[in-house]
């Protein structure tokens, strides 16, 4: 599993290095699979007061498996991520806060579908989008799920994907 920053302006794969403003960070990015990259579903957004406010990036360090940047707003996010999950830490100033979780986003506009539940503080259902060139789409089973609780100012979600399968589109 991939989770990717969305930045603007963006490459292939959503993510610019040198990009100050960031929509958010997607989730089932691929690369090098031709035309314009594959994937990028699942935009999860942290904001404070509203969900249209603009991330602009002051920090950002990285390993493989690992991901943190710091935003001008004092919001900072940090991500670990294995084979089929990922975790998201957001730490935010005092006030209002939120995450916003987009499952319509799509890297190639190749949203087809979605279904959800909420129960709790967990959102889980499936996606359905496009792959690479529009050759076939890719169903995904989701879970998202707060698994402590906002300790201060720190919010903890896990993402995980399960079983994605790829079909090929019929002509």
């Amino acid at each position: 599993m991939n989770i990717v920053p969305q930045t603007y302006p963006k490459t292939h794969t959503g993510y610019e290095y040198y990009a100050k403003e960031f929509k958010g960070f997607a989730h089932t990015v691929f690369e090098g699979v031709g035309c314009r990259g594959s994937g990028g579903n699942i935009l999860v957004k942290p904001f404070l007061k509203n969900a249209d406010d603009v991330l602009e990036k002051t920090s950002q360090a990285g390993t493989p498996g690992s991901y943190a940047v710091q935003f001008a707003n004092k919001i900072a996010a940090d991500f670990v991520v294995g084979e089929k999950y990922g975790q998201h830490i957001y730490s935010f100033p005092k006030g209002h806060q939120g995450l916003s979780i987009d499952l319509s986003y799509s890297l190639s506009n190749g949203f087809k579908n979605a279904s959800y539940t909420i129960s709790g503080s967990t959102v889980q259902g499936w996606i359905e989008a496009g792959t690479t060139c529009g050759a076939a789409f890719i169903s995904y089973i989701f879970i998202f799920r707060q698994i402590l609780p906002s300790v201060g100012n720190k919010k903890q979600l896990t993402s995980s994907l399960l079983n994605g399968k790829a079909r090929r589109l019929k002509k």
